[in-house]
């Protein structure tokens, strides 16, 4: 599949740019309403990753009917654990693709904590978190190993895809670890706010379009994504 970023405009500007290739350039935000398209982007971003974790405490993550079954994700073998032991076990033998579903009672911060610490200690994978606000209930009470694998994932060749609703609760030192800002549709003045501190700036954009910052970006992008004539 051909992803690609195509800009629609940009602040104070009204020429279009050409479609740029999607690139995971590090740790990565997604924020949005429920709806808004913020699960749809991350499931292509991780179409094309060879091996990852997806974290999901929702228990609400599957693959759309649209994609290619011929995909990595398909082709990986997806297994999914139910308790941190079993991911851990997973992980350290070394499956391609692991969704990670915990039960009720493995869901507090504390208990994401082995299984981040496996991911860290193998390296070289993408790691997808839906819903950011169920791992970090708060500014304070988030896994240890999370902001720890944000301050140093880079170096094994890690990279993070945060996905919330709210990121008014997105604590600081995990946010602001982040070199992609993926911006959707939010209501709540607190959510903008936070959106603002980090993209610089926010409107709510039309439907099925983003604002898009990059790290080198001294503005953010209005973009939707161009599949490339690859999906129906």
């Amino acid at each position: 599949m051909r992803l690609s970023l195509a800009f629609t405009g940009r602040p104070g500007k009204s020429s279009m740019a050409q479609p740029q290739p999607l690139k995971r350039l590090g740790h990565s935000a997604i924020v949005g309403q429920t709806g808004s398209g913020k699960t749809t982007l991350a499931r292509l971003l991780l179409d094309s990753s060879r091996r990852n974790v997806i974290i999901d405490p929702k228990l609400e993550f599957a693959l759309p009917d649209w994609m290619d079954r011929s995909s990595l994700l398909h082709r990986g073998n997806t297994l999914t654990a139910h308790t941190p032991d079993e991911a851990v076990h997973l992980i350290k033998r070394r499956q391609e693709h692991v969704i990670y579903k915990p039960r009720p009672e493995f869901t507090k911060p504390s208990d994401y904590d082995p299984v981040l610490e496996a991911i860290y200690r193998r390296g070289s994978m993408d790691v997808y978190i839906d819903e950011c606000a169920m791992v970090c209930r708060t500014h304070m009470d988030y896994p240890e190993k999370l902001r720890w694998i944000m301050q140093q994932g880079r170096s094994k060749h890690i990279r993070m895809m945060i996905a919330t609703q709210r990121p008014s609760g997105f604590p600081l030192c995990i946010v602001s670890e982040c070199l992609q800002f993926y911006a959707f549709r939010v209501i709540m003045s607190t959510d903008i706010k936070r959106i603002v501190e980090f993209n610089g700036e926010y409107s709510e954009p039309p439907e099925y379009h983003f604002w898009y910052r990059g790290y080198q970006d001294a503005r953010p992008y209005l973009c939707t994504v161009d599949l490339g004539g690859d999906r129906e």
